[in-house]
């Protein structure tokens, strides 16, 4: 059996798995104790905190991470000089979103809002102290990164266990225990970062307009995707009640259950091509990443879909049963979803991050048409739709943009060819060498 690597594609997909894992008892966990109405509250505060985060670091932590790429002699300088800007900007971002809470969150009860507004406090949390996890990332340390990935996971799933155990469960202490977890987990990311990067800390404001020359766009493509994520959640959050939101939290759960494995592709696509400096060995890197890609996603898509209609009332309570065709369109939309995270992270590594705000702009507009067409009529079903619709048509826009700027048309980019195939299954030899044992014949391309 080959030796395990945390600091490659397998020890990402690896680390992803053992924290969806974690997440994945804590969703069902959730839903069992609070039930739709309170997993509905719970979604309502921590929505509104988590959108934040995207548009209001302007894309400095991204920016900061690709720099410290190209440079890694000065990351040291370049994350000194990041952590100054993102804390200037909490201030205002907090401001902004407290006053406006009421009436982005208008049809839940006030005690749903106070809990958003306190849940706010989640943006000085991670401007002080979420920069390492970018940082550590774009300078290759992937093995660390893995590393302390998982605690975060670990500590969510305790908040539960406490409260339970305390008898103070109720959506109001879970998104307090939230804000405690994580400020635990960035404690740990910034002692890895002192640790894992020596040497002087003094800022260089020079580099302020380079971060916010390369930060801006990512900024302004993160805040469609957030928003083609989210925005379904948010809608709901302000015209539905909680149940509803409930419901859908639960079908979107189950929709993300290919991201472990997929995010690994998107996680890794980054820090490598950034890594190279020549444009045929790019080209070469990000074929095999899409295809590769592709190939696993289609072979979970269908155990997936299958499986909602049975795995979803007896995990989480038949009280959800609402949500399994919301489910099953959502494991579709999912897979498509995470091969524009890795097209994105594709296009950062490749320094030109101006293109996945293009793409994800023009699918921002045909999120919001959409729902505001089906979500009224369909409900959880017409959002959804809504999603999968809109995810398809940000994949084709990226299609185009990649064949515009790489070369690479569609065939060569996303079709696994026989060779992916054998490689895959050689692999899993590797991995299961009792079990598979037999190879495959091979056959010409």
């Amino acid at each position: 059996m080959k030796s395990f690597r945390l600091s490659g594609v397998e020890g990402t997909a690896i680390a992803n798995l053992v924290s969806f894992g974690f997440n994945m008892v804590t969703s069902v966990i959730a839903a069992r104790l609070l039930g739709p109405q309170g997993r509905g509250e719970l979604a309502a505060m921590q929505n509104l905190a988590m959108f934040t985060l995207t548009f209001g670091t302007f894309g400095i932590p991204t920016a900061a991470a690709y720099y410290a790429g190209k440079d890694p002699k000065r990351a040291n300088i370049t994350f000194s000089t990041a952590q100054i800007m993102l804390l200037l900007l909490a201030f205002p971002v907090y401001i902004l979103m407290y006053a406006l809470a009421p009436e982005l969150l208008s049809s839940q009860d006030t005690y749903v809002i106070q809990g958003a507004r306190i849940f706010l406090l989640r943006v000085f949390i991670h401007f002080a102290g979420g920069l390492p996890y970018f940082m550590l990332r774009g300078l290759g340390r992937m093995a660390v990164w893995n590393g302390i990935r998982v605690q975060f996971s670990v500590l969510w799933l305790m908040v539960f266990v406490i409260g339970f155990f305390s008898g103070q469960i109720s959506s109001l202490f879970v998104a307090y225990g939230y804000l405690v977890a994580i400020l635990i987990h960035n404690i740990t990311w910034m002692i890895a970062m002192f640790l894992t990067v020596r040497g002087s800390y003094k800022p260089d404001l020079s580099l302020t307009p380079s971060l916010f020359r390369y930060g801006l766009p990512s900024m302004l493509s993160s805040v469609p995707r957030e928003l083609n994520l989210r925005i379904d959640q948010l809608l709901m959050a302000a015209f539905l009640p909680s149940e509803t939101l409930g419901y859908y939290v639960v079908a979107v759960a189950w929709g993300s259950l290919l991201s472990p494995v997929m995010n690994a592709f998107a996680q890794t696509a980054f820090p490598h091509l950034a890594a190279l400096h020549h444009e045929q060995a790019q080209s070469d890197l990000l074929q095999k990443i899409l295809r590769r890609s592709v190939l696993v996603g289609s072979l979970l898509i269908s155990v997936f879909v299958v499986g909602a209609p049975v795995v979803i009332p007896a995990v989480y309570g038949n009280a959800f049963k609402a949500s399994i065709a919301a489910a099953m369109v959502l494991v579709v939309a999912g897979f498509i979803s995470n091969l524009n995270d890795i097209l994105e992270e594709s296009f950062r590594g490749l320094g030109k991050p101006k293109w996945p705000m293009v793409a994800q702009i023009t699918g921002l507009i045909s999120t919001i048409l959409l729902l505001f067409l089906l979500l009224p009529r369909y409900g959880l079903l017409g959002a959804a739709l809504a999603s999968i619709a809109s995810y398809t048509f940000v994949f084709f826009v990226f299609v185009v943009l990649l064949k515009r700027e790489t070369g690479l048309s569609f065939a060569v980019a996303f079709v696994p060819t026989s060779k992916d195939v054998r490689e895959l299954y050689q692999y899993l030899v590797g991995r299961f060498p009792k079990r598979l044992s037999r190879p495959i014949p091979k056959s010409r391309e």
